[in-house]
């Protein structure tokens, strides 16, 4: 399945980022990144990362998770979901079941 990313101020669709959009005419782009949730293990993190995308949400998911031992509490597992600050609401609205679900 294609990856479809939208226009976080008209939702119209994409083709790459960072990019004008030909409605709005805004310019979109991925900088900064910013964290939505701590998670305590990655495979709840990939979860919601893939919900956002089929969103057409920009998404990534940064483990800081100490692989050498299997802690999921803890300095020690945190697993972090970034998405891209003009996301930032939107993003919030789908994880909590806001956006329209």
């Amino acid at each position: 399945m294609e990856e479809v990313l939208i226009c976080p101020y008209c939702g119209a669709p994409l083709d790459e980022l960072p990019a004008r959009c030909t409605l709005c005419g805004n310019t979109i782009s991925l900088e900064p990144w910013e964290v939505v949730r701590e998670l305590s293990t990655e495979w709840e993190a990939e979860l919601l990362c893939g919900r956002l995308r089929s969103h057409g949400i920009p998404a990534h998911v940064l483990s800081q998770r100490d692989s050498t031992r299997m802690l999921t509490v803890g300095a020690l597992a945190v697993v972090k979901l970034l998405v891209p600050a003009l996301y930032r609401e939107r993003a919030h609205r789908i994880l909590a079941g806001q956006d329209g679900e």
